[in-house]
């Protein structure tokens, strides 16, 4: 066997620079064909498998009525006529654009409004049904009597008159039953100040790539209409804006998290080994297994996604163990004047195969991920796994070529900082196994005890950018005044939806969502619901009638 080290160090030490500009040549390739290739996708759906129950409803209900979320532009001045005048001629300019399915701007409400009554209760119907005959049965008597009635008669008189006050109390109570069901021509608060549009996007909801190049269109068509020209503000995106930051940071973070985590483990190899070689030496081996592993995993299995993207700042971190480990224990050969290969044969005799046990279980703890049903995990695990083994390969195969190259060119002096306070400690506690088993116990129960207070954080919100929800935003500013006045209620809730297959079920749908409506029976608040029989009251027929009557 160590005939064998000596062979193999004797053969990396003749081909060393052979071996360093095949490196080159792979970490280079490799590079390449990241530049083009290496993708994050930012669908969320990504995060799921395809047989995941949640993603094979949301691809149905795609498949049946398209993207069901909007894209709200919101604009905001003293001057409603200015506002409508904006969006007016916005619509205008985006409404043949192929990204775009629909735009709800200016509705036509002529027929709800027409149809008003059928909006009030059925009870309060017919209460203006006995109100109305009351005061035709007082005016025919009064016609009927040649106004001859006694003053005696006058003064007990109880007949009602139907007076424009009356008309006024119930047009009143149309006008708050078409609030409640927003019956109204635009999407407006605040008086008019703000008003928004609703864009409803062709493609995907959750694929945040194309919901960012629709925001990036709406927004360059805005400022071709130069809205400082009609004194208005305009925001676009709404909440959506949101999730676009989000993803945009995600994707900076990646970059930004391997970045610093290069140069946090850069300075700290400089400042143990003191010297800047040493940073060469053990970083392209290592950059060439962590590359390798995204390259594999980019070209067999496509896209990383955002979690899993993030596994190779971890693996910096991991796979940087080895290559220290092994350019000290180097050292420590060389110091006994050993020739390099010599000291690197007994390096690898003395270190590899603790080195191979440290990254086999990092690389089996990683894969157990990859049989988690959520993917975003699970493709974590399989990249953290790959590039384990990767990073492993890879410092085994080039670090002695590269320990070699700089050898020969300079020979290398490796002069690691002595750690003197951990074998302190370590000495004065192996003296003393009682007190350390006892401490270690100590350690464990206070463990266990923490464990409740341990906390998960469920609200998204949380873990987002900071100020996500800037009240001064037009967005922020059209939500809280909505839910003051009670209107556009779809805009400010968690939107569900339910798929039905025939009108029929629809409406059973609909009449038990009016029951929960009405009796609120979770700890969640039902708000409202839109569906076609939100504007077919329930007894439509019987309404009917007695409007009919009331006509005549």
């Amino acid at each position: 066997m160590n005939n064998r080290f000596n062979k193999l160090s004797l053969f990396f030490y003749k081909n060393s620079i052979w071996f360093v500009i095949v490196l080159l040549i792979i970490l280079g390739a490799e590079i390449y064909y990241l530049k083009d290739n290496f993708k994050v996708n930012t669908d969320l759906r990504a995060l799921f498998r395809g047989t995941n129950e949640t993603v094979m409803k949301l691809e149905k209900m795609e498949e049946r009525v398209g993207s069901y979320s909007n894209i709200l532009v919101l604009v905001s001045s003293p001057d409603r006529k200015k506002n409508i005048e904006f969006l007016s001629l916005l619509e205008k300019e985006i409404k043949d654009d192929s990204k775009i399915r629909f735009i709800d701007f200016d509705r036509d409400v002529s027929y709800l409004e027409e149809r008003g009554l059928l909006f009030l209760p059925l009870e309060e119907i017919k209460e203006i049904e006995s109100e109305v005959k009351k005061s035709l049965a007082g005016g025919v008597e009064n016609v009927l009597s040649f106004g001859l009635e006694s003053e005696s008669e006058k003064e007990d008189e109880t007949v009602p008159s139907f007076t424009d006050e009356d008309i006024d109390k119930f047009s009143r109570k149309v006008e708050k039953y078409k609030k409640k069901y927003n019956i109204r021509r635009y999407f407006e608060t605040e008086g008019g100040t703000i008003i928004a549009m609703k864009v409803r996007p062709s493609g995907s909801d959750t694929s945040v790539s194309e919901t960012k190049a629709l925001v990036d269109y709406l927004e360059s068509e805005v400022e071709k209409l130069n809205p400082s020209s009609f004194g208005v503000e305009v925001e676009v995106g709404g909440f959506f804006r949101n999730k676009i930051k989000e993803m945009e940071a995600i994707n900076s973070d990646i970059f930004s998290t391997l970045i610093m985590c290069i140069v946090l483990l850069s300075l700290t190899i400089i400042y143990y080994f003191r010297s800047l070689r040493s940073l060469l030496i053990i970083f392209f081996p290592l950059s060439a297994g962590v590359i390798t592993a995204a390259a594999a995993m980019q070209y067999f299995l496509g896209d990383f996604n955002i979690i899993s993207a993030f596994s190779f700042a971890i693996l910096y971190g991991l796979g940087i163990d080895s290559g220290i480990h092994l350019l000290s224990r180097y050292g420590e050969e060389k110091e006994k004047g050993s020739a390099p290969h010599i000291a690197m044969a007994s390096c690898y005799r003395n270190l590899l195969s603790a080195v191979f046990s440290g990254a086999l279980t990092t690389a089996i703890a990683f894969f157990a991920l990859f049989f988690i049903e959520f993917k975003g995990f699970s493709d974590f695990g399989l990249a953290a796994s790959i590039g384990v083994v990767t990073s492993f390969i890879a410092i085994t195969v080039f670090f002695p070529a590269f320990v070699f190259f700089n050898e020969k060119i300079v020979p290398l002096k490796i002069r690691t900082r002595k750690i003197t306070v951990l074998p302190i400690i370590y000495g004065a506690l192996s003296k003393r196994p009682i007190l350390l088993i006892g401490l270690m116990i100590l350690l464990t129960i206070a463990s266990l005890g923490a464990l409740k207070y341990i906390e998960i954080e469920y609200d998204f919100d949380r873990l987002s950018f900071p100020n996500k929800y800037d009240p001064q935003s037009l967005s922020m500013r059209y939500v809280s005044g909505i839910k003051k006045d009670k209107t556009d209620e779809i805009s400010t809730g968690l939107p569900s939806y339910i798929l039905t297959d025939s009108i029929e079920e629809t409406e059973d749908v609909s009449r038990a969502l009016d029951v929960i409506k009405e009796e609120q029976p979770y700890p969640i608040r039902f708000k409202n619901y839109f569906s076609i029989f939100s504007f077919v009251p329930s007894d439509q027929e019987e309404k009917l009638r007695v409007i009919r009557r009331i006509k005549r």
